[in-house]
């Protein structure tokens, strides 16, 4: 059964239990979006949405995101979404922080929907509170949530079965790990993934690829003295099919991250880069004469479109 206690902040989050999978538990959800049309979509985005007079909600959406279905009302407008995961069909998860002040809460918002895409149920639970933030995201398959402590200069990792927090990679503390980060893992029952994360240090900025079966660091992109941002990754099955960085406030494309540092630009204006599940299709905030928008750009038509103009940054796939 899904536990719905509130945990207190601190560094350990024992007695955390959140279920992974089973049917979408029935209730109340909102409804989003014009008149025209189906009143909701099957979600495959997730986003902040500005509001008026208050502050900002975390939203659902389809393809059409005036369709949007909240599922967390922020309390604070330092309102930040980290990641977002499907854990199994119409039961999706996302990492967010509340707070701009020390110390920063971190809360996993847990959201289900039924065939039509229909919000049916939603909770949160706060997980851990750290003075900083870094390296803030969700498994692959949604079982884990990782933070990088930057007092203690770790990569930590908490079982969202079980609330147990172990750490993931100990640091140099002359080195950081940036906010972009992806944790694969085909053995959810251990720790024997592979991070990829932006680490910065005297020497610039890089993007580190960490295996933990192994217990080796290489550096796949960098080091470089331009601002890297953020990066994408989509895989097929355990592989890396493509690459996108983000560089400068440009996007750049690639089969592998040597590829992609590489490649000419193909995003002009555009940051905090997310494919959506299929690969063919990447959701990122750019700028349209001089406004910032969530646009969606097609690799294989090269074709740019507004996915929604008020929005705050990082929206993500639901993938």
């Amino acid at each position: 059964m899904r536990a719905v206690n509130i945990l207190a902040f601190g560094v350990a989050a024992a007695g955390l239990a959140v279920a992974a999978t089973g049917a979408p538990p029935s209730g109340k959800g909102g409804k989003g979006g014009d008149d025209s049309g189906p009143a909701y979509e099957v979600p495959t985005t997730v986003f902040v949405e500005r509001q008026r007079r208050t502050p900002p909600r975390l939203v659902v959406a389809g393809n059409d995101s005036s369709k949007s279905q909240p599922v967390y009302q922020y309390e604070n407008y330092a309102a930040y979404l980290h990641d977002a995961v499907l854990v199994s069909e119409g039961h999706g998860r996302a990492l967010i922080t509340d707070r701009s002040d020390n110390p920063l809460p971190m809360i996993l918002v847990e959201f289900w929907f039924d065939t039509d895409g229909k919000i049916t149920d939603t909770n949160h639970v706060p997980l851990v509170s750290r003075p900083d933030w870094g390296c803030e995201a969700l498994s692959s398959d949604g079982t884990r949530a990782l933070y990088y402590d930057r007092d203690a200069s770790e990569v930590r990792v908490i079982d969202l079965a079980d609330g147990d927090i172990t750490t993931l990679v100990v640091s140099d503390p002359s080195q950081s790990f940036g906010s972009s980060c992806d944790y694969k893992s085909d053995d959810p029952l251990n720790l024997n993934g592979v991070l990829h994360a932006v680490v910065r240090d005297s020497s610039g900025a890089r993007i580190d690829r960490i295996d933990m079966a192994a217990g080796s660091t290489s550096t796949v992109y960098g080091p470089t003295s331009a601002d890297l941002r953020d990066f994408s990754i989509h895989y097929e099955g355990s592989n890396i099919a493509l690459v996108a960085i983000s560089e400068d406030y440009t996007i750049r494309f690639g089969s592998n991250f040597s590829q992609a540092g590489a490649a000419p630009v193909s995003i002009e204006s555009g940051t905090e880069a997310d494919f959506y599940c299929e690969g063919t299709r990447l959701l990122f905030k750019g700028r349209i004469r001089n406004k910032r928008y969530t646009l969606v750009y097609d690799t294989t038509t090269e074709g740019t479109a507004t996915y929604d103009d008020d929005s705050e940054w990082t929206p993500r796939t639901l993938c």
